[in-house]
């Protein structure tokens, strides 16, 4: 790649056998190469099945899901997918490369955030996967910092012994008492046998005050969530940490 010197403006898109950009606010030109050297290379075909594997789970998980609410949305679902491009693996079978992401890979969301709560439990059922949380002491977290806390719950749902995914459902939790449990119950719309990974993400109020979310909006997403929470019109800003991956579930055709 050149960089151009005496160009007056800028200018960009192939002119000839030159391919013209502004990179950084510099005007630059490279050759135009319309072969690419081999696209059946064993590393090219392993990186477009994880890139097929990134594309498909991008398109299952919801907006909800991924801590990339708000001003950065577009940053942090590209984050998103890049630990995809990362993590996964690709081997081939049958023919292809196939692509797949150990489930204790995938990152929801990144911060500071501490996670207030321990799994207690994961049950599957036909149409449903029920979450038991422990709330963490109070010699952890403190009252008043624990009742600024809150968990956004995230099932990855596949066929049965399979790499299918055929579903990812999303809820805020319900909070247990402080070394107390509770359960939240999710909905799975995958009416036969399935397996289901389950993730949690830790939030918090930005400004460190209670966080006391009504049933009615659980399933909403965190802006409306946030929405809900405001006081004298203003929303609510929340704060992320790391995504966790709590265990996983499995439902059983009869």
């Amino acid at each position: 790649m050149a960089k151009n010197v005496g160009l007056i403006g800028s200018v960009s898109g192939k002119i000839g056998t030159m391919v013209f950009a502004v990179v950084n606010g510099i005007q630059t030109s490279r050759a135009y190469q319309p072969n690419v050297s081999n696209p059946k290379s064993t590393g090219q075909s392993m990186q477009r099945a994880r890139g097929n594997l990134a594309g498909r789970i991008s398109g299952f998980v919801p907006r909800t899901a991924i801590m990339g609410l708000g001003v950065n949305a577009r940053l942090r679902r590209g984050e998103f997918l890049r630990n995809i491009l990362k993590k996964a693996t690709a081997t081939y079978e049958q023919g292809s490369y196939v692509a797949k992401i150990q489930p204790a890979d995938v990152q929801f969301s990144k911060g500071a955030v501490q996670l207030p709560v321990t799994l207690s439990s994961i049950t599957a059922s036909s149409h449903s996967v029920a979450v038991v949380l422990s709330g963490v002491a109070d010699t952890v977290l403190s009252p008043e910092v624990y009742a600024s806390r809150l968990v956004r719950l995230v099932a990855m749902v596949y066929e049965a012994n399979s790499t299918n995914l055929v579903e990812v459902s999303t809820k805020l939790a319900t909070m247990p008492t402080q070394g107390a449990t509770s359960t939240t119950t999710m909905p799975i719309a995958h009416a036969s046998g399935f397996d289901v990974f389950v993730y949690a993400i830790p939030m918090s109020t930005e400004d460190g005050t209670a966080a006391a979310v009504d049933t009615s909006v659980v399933g909403l997403d965190d802006d409306e969530i946030a929405a809900s929470l405001s006081v004298n019109g203003n929303a609510v800003v929340f704060a992320y940490g790391q995504s966790v991956y709590l265990g996983e579930g499995n439902f059983t055709q009869a």
